[in-house]
């Protein structure tokens, strides 16, 4: 079931963030690192404030367990123009690891493309690891091709990040 987060949500959407990212990504970077990083990136002040600014948090809920969640919003990409007018951007896509390889990936997709300011959008990016190959095959089933590539710091370290756009 998915519903949209509101101000109450953002201490639980937070502790799932924390969550996947440091069972996804936890292991690249040093402890100091990785607890600045998670501090700053996936508190629930972080989400709260992301409310606030006007983007919209999905949570994807199995019985009453948050399992997964996804923030969309503008786009903050280091993008060079052209950039499309009107651009979205899918901040993250997370699922708890214990339910992935259930298709709830490509549903959650699919609910963030029904989403009426992405379908809206005439263009939507997101980034991704250059590792992050599962993803990556996920996103272009959807129609997101890569179009540039960044570096996303996390403390002094840095990952190189794919950027993805479906254009309409």
């Amino acid at each position: 079931m998915f519903t949209q987060a509101t101000h109450a949500d953002c201490e639980a959407v937070a502790a799932l963030a924390q969550k996947t990212f440091l069972e996804s990504f936890g292991h690249l970077y040093r402890p100091e690192n990785r607890a600045a990083h998670v501090a700053e990136k996936f508190s629930t002040e972080f989400f709260t404030h992301a409310l606030e600014a006007g983007d919209t948090i999905l949570m994807l809920h199995d019985a009453a367990r948050l399992i997964g969640y996804a923030k969309v919003g503008h786009l903050n990409l280091p993008m060079k123009p052209p950039i499309a007018r009107g651009a979205q951007e899918i901040h993250r896509v997370y699922i708890d690891k214990e339910f992935q390889g259930r298709g709830l990936g490509k549903a959650l997709m699919l609910h963030i493309l029904s989403l009426p300011r992405i379908a809206a959008a005439s263009a939507v990016y997101l980034g991704v690891w250059e590792e992050n190959l599962r993803a990556q095959h996920l996103y272009t089933l959807y129609g997101f091709e890569p179009v540039g590539k960044y570096l996303y710091q996390v403390g002094d370290q840095a990952d190189q990040e794919i950027i993805m756009a479906r254009v309409r």
